[in-house]
């Protein structure tokens, strides 16, 4: 039986440690500039990259046509390039939030599908350290992740990478959460894989 006292201190932990990435990630995506792709998605794509000449977008539905045409010559990830699309063409601040909260909710499933691996008679005497899981998870992403920036800061990778992987880790989760957590095992491969 777990008590109050520790639950409360889980809790307590588990937040300041998504509220202090969360503002960590806030200044950081601030700091990252638009960088190479970016500047291409400021641009309605008629051939295989914007040029000069063409117009900056001005609307969704230049958005539209140049996700039609970005598949035509490119072949693909056009639900990853949308967002690219969507966030550069907004204030860059709707982008730092947006980034920061999914980076926050990323560390969150990864902590979720880990500890739905262990039964408490399993996790013994590391119990009382379960407060430092969050905490460890987001450390870990911060500074094992190859490439950071251009992962996880940058708009372009961001949405390629971040953003699709945390969408994996939520269906990973949903899964984990329908069946029965012994058959499928997902969170312990999962850090393996993410890092």
């Amino acid at each position: 039986m777990i008590s109050n006292k520790f639950k409360n201190r889980l809790f307590v932990a588990n937040a300041l440690a998504m509220f202090v990435t969360f503002a960590i990630m806030v200044f950081l995506c601030a700091l990252c500039p638009y960088l190479s792709d970016d500047w291409h998605f400021k641009f309605v794509w008629e051939e295989i990259y914007p040029h000069a000449d063409v117009k900056p977008v001005e609307n969704f539905g230049d958005i539209v046509t140049s996700m039609k045409n970005y598949y035509q010559y490119s072949g693909g990830r056009v639900t990853c390039h949308i967002l690219a699309y969507v966030f550069v063409n907004l204030n860059k601040w709707v982008y730092n939030i947006a980034n920061s909260v999914i980076f926050v909710i990323q560390g969150r499933l990864m902590y979720a599908l880990i500890k739905r691996q262990f039964k408490d008679e399993d996790f013994g005497r590391l119990k009382k350290y379960d407060f430092l899981g969050l905490p460890f998870i987001y450390f870990l992403t911060f500074f094992a992740v190859p490439c950071f920036g251009d992962n996880v800061l940058w708009i372009s990778g961001s949405c390629n990478y971040m953003i699709p992987e945390t969408l994996l880790f939520f269906t990973f989760w949903l899964i984990e959460r329908y069946f029965d957590k012994s058959s499928f095992g997902g969170g312990t491969w999962l850090l393996a894989w993410r890092y």
